[in-house]
C-alpha cells in the first residue's frame, strides 16, 4: 500500500487493531483519507487497498489483494498484525 492509503496510530500509543478499507465503485484511496485519519487517531492501523479493474476477474483480483495488504501491514509489526482485523467495504468492495 502506498503512503496515501496508510494511516498509523500516533507515536506512543499501542495499536488497538487493524482496519483494511476496500473502496467502492468510483472511489479511491483519497476518498477514505479522513476516515483513515480518524481511525489512526483512535490508535488503529488503517490501510486502503486499490480496487482492481472491473471485469470478470474482479473478485479473483480482489481476493489476491486483501492477503497482500494484510501481509504488508503485519510486516511492520514484530509481534504480528495488530488484532482484531476488520475489513470495511462499500459497494463492489463489500463483495470480497
Amino acid at each position: 500500500m502506498t503512503q496515501n492509503g496508510d494511516h498509523h496510530a500516533s507515536d506512543g500509543l499501542r495499536t488497538r487493531g487493524t482496519v483494511i478499507v476496500v473502496p467502492g465503485r468510483g472511489e479511491t484511496r483519497a476518498t477514505y483519507a479522513r476516515f483513515g485519519s480518524l481511525l489512526a487517531h483512535d490508535a488503529y492501523r488503517a490501510g486502503v487497498v486499490d480496487l482492481p479493474a472491473a471485469g470478470p476477474a474482479f473478485l479473483d483480483a480482489l481476493a489476491r489483494r486483501l492477503p497482500e495488504a494484510v501481509a504488508g501491514i503485519a510486516a511492520e509489526y514484530p509481534d504480528g498484525l495488530p488484532r482484531p482485523l476488520v475489513l470495511v467495504g462499500a459497494d463492489l468492495g463489500a463483495a470480497g
